[in-house]
């Protein structure tokens, strides 16, 4: 019986069981508009990948041997957190789920055994069911981000992030720069705690809904104020179409720009000790100073805009004086000043005196993680307005804070950059942080009415996870065409 014979005999709904039967048998049509990737492509990405099945056996937990079994493994809710974000409800993704489960079902019975609900003729998951694991098979932040962040940098070695050997330090490329940036859910319910609320016509007394983990952070460079819950992404990509890799997620309480910043900084090491070949780190207007210092001290340069609409009441501060190795081999002491943050000397010109920056060169670093030093090789240019026996010489200098720099007082990493803002190496460096707001930007699109579809940061948690997991099988899936189409190139005619 169709639905709109239904509605012709019982109304608009129609009996509420029959009708939702009927709405669940619809077969999902996901046949998608182009080469992107179906769910059902997606599925046996995610089930044939044993790096991803482990990540899932170290996250949730083996089915009791006694007493009550559950029904399903938890990767079930992990599967449809991550087709959800493209089919915008809940709905629709277990729908998919439900059409394709006779081709999943093998496939996570011979992975997963012991559980019920993956043995022959077993029904497949229910909305009842992806709640209930939702309630009883929560994936912790923080268990779930190490086996991810394993997981995910074997996906992006595979797409080949950090493995650009043409890129330097002081011209790093996208695929080793790493790019993070923070992204506000708005949530599910706009309520917020107060007193008990009473039905005039009912006498009902309850308290208002309201999601617990909600506050109120500034972006825009402090600009709006916005209300919901902050999670810190950590993502990087090369210059293939659709090779966006993310590697890190984590959940920010603190409203402060700061804080949503540092976080990211906190997640340099362990994302480097998977993945050695980021060179660079970009990140927006929220990075100052001591993120900068906290960036250079992992091994990465930071890349970060400055902060032009605030007067910088360091420019044209002396730096420090270096040694400048004239083209005749000998050196001569010069002035380092912070000029437009970048480095410059001070040249005299008539009556005044003007700014002259400095052509940078390559940037080297020293020590161990945690600990490097660096320095910037550059040179003076063939200006007019230099000294002739200053043009062509070269020097080396700091890059990152010195401890004599914190006893006066200088703010050497928030003042000077590694390059200057307005520089086309800036601006090529800083470049690659467009492909975290294109992710952010594509992952709230997703999301139905662009608001979280859960209440709570753990569970809107699996949300930013599964969108996460489904970016990263989109990227091992294109990558595997690209290869596929590069070993068989067509004929000519």
């Amino acid at each position: 019986m169709s639905v709109t014979e239904l509605r012709s005999q019982h109304g608009p709904y129609g009996p509420v069981e029959t009708f939702l039967h009927v709405v669940e048998d619809v077969p999902a049509d996901d046949t998608p508009d182009d080469d992107t990737p179906s769910d059902l492509d997606l599925l046996l990405e995610a089930l044939n990948n044993e790096e991803f099945l482990a990540m899932c056996d170290e996250v949730c937990e083996p089915p009791a041997p006694v007493g009550r079994r559950r029904k399903y493994h938890p990767i079930v809710g992990l599967l449809i957190s991550t087709l959800v974000n493209d089919n915008e409800t809940q709905a629709d993704a277990i729908r998919t789920i439900k059409s394709h489960w006779s081709t999943i079902r093998p496939l996570l019975a011979a992975r997963f055994p012991g559980y019920p609900g993956f043995e022959p003729g077993a029904a497949p998951p229910s909305r009842h069911n992806y709640r209930h694991i939702q309630r009883t098979h929560k994936i912790f932040e923080e268990k779930f981000r190490p086996m991810f962040r394993r997981w995910s940098a074997g996906v992006g070695i595979t797409v080949g992030i950090g493995q650009d050997t043409h890129s330097s330090f002081s011209r790093p490329s996208a695929a080793n720069t790493l790019a993070i940036d923070g992204t506000v859910l708005s949530p599910l319910i706009s309520g917020s705690p107060g007193p008990r609320l009473i039905n005039a016509e009912t006498g009902e007394c309850d308290y208002p809904r309201f999601d617990p983990d909600t506050n109120r952070y500034r972006v825009g460079g402090k600009k709006d104020v916005v209300t919901g819950t902050k999670f810190v992404i950590a993502s990087a990509h090369t210059d293939e179409d659709n090779s966006t890799v993310v590697f890190d997620v984590a959940h920010c309480a603190n409203p402060s720009p700061a804080a949503e910043c540092e976080l990211g900084m906190e997640m340099l090491p362990d994302i480097l000790a998977l993945v050695a070949g980021f060179t660079a780190v970009a990140y927006d207007n929220a990075m100052r100073g001591k993120h900068a210092q906290m960036a250079y001290r992992e091994g990465l340069v930071p890349y970060f805009p400055g902060y032009k609409k605030r007067k910088n009441r360091d420019e044209g501060r002396l730096i420090q004086v270096v040694s400048a190795r004239l083209k005749d081999g000998t050196t001569e002491p010069v002035k380092l000043y912070a000029y437009h943050y970048g480095a410059a000397i001070l040249v005299p010109v008539g009556d005044s005196k003007e700014y002259v920056p400095l052509t940078m060169g390559q940037f080297r670093k020293r020590g161990k993680p945690g600990h490097h030093i660096w320095y910037a090789d550059a040179h003076i240019p063939a200006d007019e307005r230099v000294p002739a026996d200053l043009v062509g010489a070269n020097l080396s200098y700091r890059l990152d804070t010195t401890p004599n720099d914190d006893k006066v007082g200088l703010k050497r990493t928030e003042v000077m950059h590694a390059h200057g803002p307005d520089t086309p190496e800036h601006k090529a460096g800083y470049e690659p942080r467009g492909g975290a707001e294109s992710y952010n930007a594509w992952f709230k699109k997703s999301m139905r009415h662009q608001r979280a579809r859960a209440i709570g940061k753990d569970s809107q948690y699996l949300d930013v996870v599964g969108s996460a997991i489904r970016r990263n099988l989109q990227s091992l899936i294109y990558e595997r065409r690209r290869l596929a189409k590069a070993a068989d190139p067509p004929i000519a005619a």
